[in-house]
């Protein structure tokens, strides 16, 4: 990550929230991505945090970042990780393949980071628009 992606967001949140803000760097080597989280007393209203959210992750144009305001996306990324390590459990225990319901890019993107690094499974995505999900594989 550049150091510009600070820069940008420091600059947004300087005019919107003056110094009641921090951001800290998180690193996820497990799905690959690099989280900034953000904490901003008082915390705004959730459809705000979703905006700010959604307009930083634009602007930064960064797909190894992911901006996380009040530690709602860290914890939707656990739970991902918990379902994806169920999933790989089923097919290297069944010695099958497993087909994962439809999913967004952003759930898709952590579950192919995560299962990336272990051993014994792999993954791909299949299908098309709203119907794209991941299939997990046993490795041979």
């Amino acid at each position: 990550m550049n150091i510009d992606t600070h820069i940008k967001i420091q600059k947004i949140l300087d005019y919107v929230y003056p110094g009641s803000y921090t951001i800290n760097e998180i690193i996820d080597s497990e799905v690959g991505l690099t989280i900034l989280s953000v904490s901003i007393a008082p915390a705004p209203h959730t459809e705000y945090i979703n905006s700010l959210q959604t307009l930083f992750q634009q602007l930064i144009d960064d797909e190894t970042v992911c901006i996380d305001i009040h530690n709602n996306v860290i914890s939707e990324i656990e739970k991902i990780k918990e379902d994806a390590y169920m999933y790989t459990q089923k097919a290297v225990y069944y010695n099958l393949p497993v087909e994962l319901p439809p999913q967004n890019a952003f759930v898709r993107k952590i579950i192919h980071g995560y299962i990336s690094n272990k051993p014994g499974v792999r993954s791909e995505s299949v299908g098309v628009g709203r119907d794209r999900h991941i299939v997990i594989h046993p490795s041979k």
